[in-house]
């Protein structure tokens, strides 16, 4: 399932006619896309905006038995990992880093991004990226539990000043 924003530019027409002018699609479509990958990584980065729901303190402690999130093999900490200045298991969607990849960068597994001119699209085929963004009711360890949704988007203020 792909889960993914969308960014409508027709409301920008006569603006992005003017800097198509001046630039090229490809350069137009790198720019937007560096834009909002970084607009991705700060949501993953700062728990969201709005502020996701906290994990509960069950989730927090399988994490932390099952030793979530790893360092790198040099030990050293990813950078992209790190929540809210913290690296550890109570960092909401940040177990192995493969949805946060699949958001932010193109070559990642399940990554989805394209342009047609008119719209923008991002998103994420990671199998578990509906439940995140959207919420839905899972059984765990036997027992049935509510996962809240913890939703993605394209911010506008990641567009300002692109045109």
């Amino acid at each position: 399932m792909r889960i993914s924003a969308q960014v409508d530019f027709s409301a920008w027409e006569a603006e992005l006619e003017a800097l198509g002018e001046r630039l090229d699609r490809q350069r137009l479509q790198d720019t937007i896309s560096a834009a909002v990958r970084a607009d991705l990584l700060d949501q993953f980065q700062t728990a969201g905006d709005p502020a996701w729901q906290a994990l509960s303190p069950h989730t927090v402690a399988k994490k932390r038995y099952a030793g979530y999130p790893r360092k790198s093999r040099d030990g050293s900490i990813p950078a992209n990992l790190v929540q809210q200045g913290g690296f550890g298991p109570e960092n909401i969607l940040i177990m192995t880093g493969a949805l946060l990849a699949s958001w932010t960068q193109d070559d990642a597994p399940g990554h989805v991004e394209s342009f047609d001119g008119d719209t923008f699209e991002i998103g994420s085929e990671v199998a578990y990226a509906a439940t995140h963004q959207f919420g839905a009711w899972a059984m765990l360890g036997g027992r049935r539990v509510y996962i809240p949704s913890r939703p993605l988007r394209i911010r506008e203020e990641a567009l300002k000043g692109l045109f």
